[in-house]
């Protein structure tokens, strides 16, 4: 595990627009240890976990279970539709005999 301080530094100056050559150059001079910074390098250039992800392929179970879902989302509603539009003129028409 590198060091915290060097891959904080790396990704602030960075972030402000210094080259690697340059952030190297700066923490040799601060005395770092080559193989510290080295080793920063490598961590500071993996991708995190998030960035794996999203290269991933979608996982087909997961989209037909959102598609299920769905789908039962909008029977669901259609049924309490019907179901009120039936109580709706059950209780209008309560009396009254329709043809």
């Amino acid at each position: 595990m590198a060091n915290k301080k060097l891959l904080k530094y790396i990704k602030v100056n960075i972030n402000n627009g210094a080259t690697e050559e340059q952030i190297k150059k700066a923490l040799l001079d601060a005395g770092w240890n080559k193989e510290d910074i080295q080793e920063a390098w490598v961590e500071f250039n993996k991708p995190d976990e998030s960035e794996e992800l999203k290269m991933l392929p979608k996982d087909k179970y997961v989209e037909s279970k959102t598609t299920k879902t769905l789908w039962m989302l909008l029977f669901l509603g259609m049924a309490l539709l019907v179901i009120g539009v039936v109580v709706y003129v059950v209780y209008n028409n309560s009396g009254q005999v329709s043809v």
